[in-house]
């Protein structure tokens, strides 16, 4: 078993990448809650899953199983008391929030939660702090009959050696808030060379006003990367994320807004330059350079401030399906799957060659300028609004321009569009491009509203990424789109599934 406390992955064959079995689980602090992830090879009709036992044995354990029974998947909350096929519980405290997975190819790929402690003290063991269990691994799963019911598994399961906890990882931190100059940190303490798993290293040029920064971890094919956290945190912080493919690095400028995968920030605030990177006997390095003062002033953190550092030391997987994927830098990532991220004890400060901290008073404040539209106030203008994005963490529009309300009337018109009746003189033109190959969506949408008279016009664009649900899992969503008729005088409103717009795209490809 690799990883820690509160995060773990095994298996099978031991350190594979293209894997019989394999199963991740991650301990979430604030709902107390255990998420586990499961890929493996698996005919129609089938079953895997996992246990728990105290003893490593078949008696008394608690366990989950996936069904997968003509195409679809359900979740099984079980105990066994002896050798044989279990018993499902009366009380089901398993659950996903989302959809369980997806069964393509002969690979079934399944995600799950359950709390540490359900409640149940019939069926359930319950993880804590002192409570720990060693876990069963059904490599081979079994058939299911015709009635759904389970057969016994094809061959013994694998138990772990020891008995594995399911713990906090922030608890013990003890962070500090006061700041420290440091210029680098490694993975194992102390360690050079190609002893170290992994190593950051920063470093400020008062010429430039920027800081470069090199990163080194082990094993190819993974992602690697850096944090800032303002609370030592995973949540609103800032991440840059990378990996080496055939000499050339790509990286890219990310922002956590939650516990879920860091969303990519749109094209325009990209604010990272002179990427490099190579790969020399399994180690891959990327760098890059971002100015003190970043243009992005949304999610990007000015380097001029203390920060706690977030160092992702394991990495995670690149979900690439082809090679041509890895020359994607947007290609979606996995979760952390063998430690969870290191974070600095204390605040680390960007220092100059003489040890002097950078940090200052007089720096951007941690408001940052937001632009929304209010549309309870559209009638009287369009205007900036300055927002927290430790408060509202999702930025919409990435500008406005001012459009005049003698040529335009705002409030009217919006009015006559959410009718369906927009006047014949205007027009709306949207443009969605839909990656049907990533598990983020991300959007491209650009709106025109255009006056008869051509003197004004207004145009915004908005670019997101957002991440629906846990990887490799994406729920369907509903976007409003609207699309404009022949005639020249109808405007209409139509709502369209991500399944409706796929299947538009199909039906124009073909």
């Amino acid at each position: 078993v690799a990883g820690d406390v509160c995060y773990g992955d095994w298996r099978w064959p031991p350190g594979c990448r293209d894997c019989d079995y394999r199963i991740s689980w991650n301990y979430l602090d604030d709902t107390d809650e255990i998420e586990f992830s499961i890929e493996t090879r698996a005919p129609s009709n089938w079953w895997t899953g996992v246990g728990f036992s105290p003893t490593g044995t078949m008696v008394e354990a608690d366990i989950i199983i996936v069904k997968s029974r003509n195409g679809e998947l359900s979740l099984h909350d079980m105990y066994s008391t002896e050798y044989g096929v279990p018993r499902e519980d009366s009380k089901q405290d398993v659950y996903t929030p989302t959809v369980i997975g997806t069964h393509v190819n002969g690979v079934l790929r399944v995600q799950f939660t359950r709390k540490r402690d359900t409640g149940d003290r019939k069926a359930d063991h319950h993880f804590s702090e002192t409570n720990c269990y060693k876990f069963l691994f059904p490599v081979s799963g079994g058939r299911l009959e015709p009635n759904g019911q389970l057969s016994k598994h094809i061959n013994i399961p694998h138990v772990s050696e020891n008995k594995i906890c399911i713990q906090s990882c922030t608890a013990p931190q003890n962070l500090q808030a006061v700041g420290s100059c440091e210029t680098e940190y490694r993975y194992p303490a102390g360690c050079s060379g190609t002893a170290c798993d992994y190593i950051a290293k920063w470093e400020y040029s008062m010429a430039r006003k920027d800081v470069k920064f090199e990163i080194s971890s082990k094993e190819l094919g993974r992602w690697t990367g850096i944090g800032f956290s303002r609370d030592g945190q995973m949540a609103n912080s800032d991440i840059y994320t990378g990996w080496v493919f055939e000499g050339k690095a790509y990286v890219t400028d990310r922002f956590a807004y939650g516990r879920q995968l860091p969303a990519i920030d749109p094209a325009d605030r990209q604010d990272i330059y002179e990427i490099s990177g190579k790969a020399e006997d399994d180690i891959q390095t990327i760098s890059f350079r971002r100015k003190v003062l970043p243009a992005d002033t949304i999610t990007d953190f000015p380097l001029n401030i203390c920060y706690y550092f977030l160092f992702p030391i394991g990495g995670g997987r690149v979900l690439a399906r082809k090679s041509q994927d890895f020359q994607n830098a947007k290609t979606p990532i996995g979760y952390h799957d063998l430690y969870q991220p290191k974070i600095s004890r204390t605040k680390i400060c960007i220092c100059d060659q003489n040890g002097v901290s950078i940090a200052s008073d007089d720096g951007p404040p941690a408001v940052r300028n937001r632009r929304r539209i209010n549309q309870m106030e559209m009638s009287t203008r369009l205007r900036r609004q300055s927002q927290d994005p430790f408060e509202i963490q999702i930025d919409p529009f990435s500008g406005i321009d001012k459009v005049s309300e003698q040529d335009f009337p705002i409030e009217e018109n919006i009015s006559k569009l959410e009718n369906g009746n927009l006047p014949a003189h205007l027009s709306f033109e949207i443009k969605q491009p839909i990656d049907t190959t990533s598990n983020s969506i991300d959007h491209t949408i650009t709106d025109k509203i255009t006056a008869s008279n051509a003197s004004e016009i207004m145009e915004w664009k908005l670019k997101s990424e957002s991440k629906l649900s846990t990887v490799p899992f994406a729920d369907t969503t509903t976007h409003l789109d609207i699309s404009k008729l022949e005639s020249k005088s109808e405007t209409k409103l139509v709502p369209k599934s991500i399944s409706q717009q796929l299947k538009q795209i199909r039906d124009e490809e073909k």
